[in-house]
């Protein structure tokens, strides 16, 4: 039978050999030391500066968080004023005389039965912003039935605010002299009228815009 003979033992070996295994004298490095091993006092430390640092982290995690609510905020007001200013409304009105009678031509009101307004419309925004004097030309036609091809011209421009004093509308008020009447039109449903000057600045005394637009036009002056 065949022995094996096991190598000798080195020096540097022998020379730790009988050294327990809870000793670190000839370990590299520090000892890795438990918490549970930790005096009260650097237990107590560590965990106050765990606890300061988390609490350093929620803390700027906060502001971070505020700072971008706050930046969403500003940009969610600047969106809806730049909104807000795009909706300023754009309307039209027209005074349509008849240089025989002097008379003014009004529609039945939609909204109150037994009144009489001017003819009105506001400006279209799509597919492109119309131009006040193409929308007072299409409300001739479309509302009141009138054939016009031009303006006589314009009586003013005047623009609506609110209780802030923000403006919330612009308002362009023409003449048309001399009209041809349609027999057929959109709206075909309002009825026509003639009406003395006077009776028209009656008829318009709660109607702001079109009450000022007649007290400027070319029968004001002979009134």
């Amino acid at each position: 039978m065949t022995t094996a003979t096991l190598p000798s033992v080195s020096a540097d070996f022998q020379s730790t050999a009988n050294v327990g295994c809870n000793s670190t004298s000839n370990l590299l490095g520090s000892p890795v030391v438990a918490d549970e091993d930790l005096p009260k006092k650097e237990k107590k430390d560590k965990k106050d500066k765990k606890d300061k640092k988390d609490k350093k982290s929620k803390k700027d995690k906060k502001a971070k968080d505020k700072k971008v609510k706050e930046k969403k905020s500003s940009e969610k007001k600047d969106a809806a004023a730049e909104k807000e200013a795009k909706r300023i409304r754009q309307a039209v009105g027209v005074i349509v005389i008849d240089p025989a009678t002097k008379k003014i031509l009004m529609l039945s009101s939609r909204k109150n039965e037994g009144a009489y307004v001017l003819p009105r419309d506001d400006c279209k925004t799509e597919p492109a912003e119309e131009h006040p004097e193409k929308a007072a030309l299409r409300l001739l036609n479309e509302k009141a039935g009138v054939a016009a091809t031009f303006l006589s011209g314009r009586v003013g421009s005047y623009s609506e605010s609110n209780k802030k004093g923000k403006v919330i509308a612009h308002h362009w008020m023409y003449e048309v002299h001399a009209p041809t009447l349609l027999e057929t039109w959109p709206n075909a449903d309002r009825q026509r009228v003639w009406v003395p000057y006077a009776d028209a600045l009656k008829a318009t005394e709660k109607k702001r815009m079109s009450h000022l637009a007649l007290e400027k036009c070319s029968l004001a002056k002979s009134a």
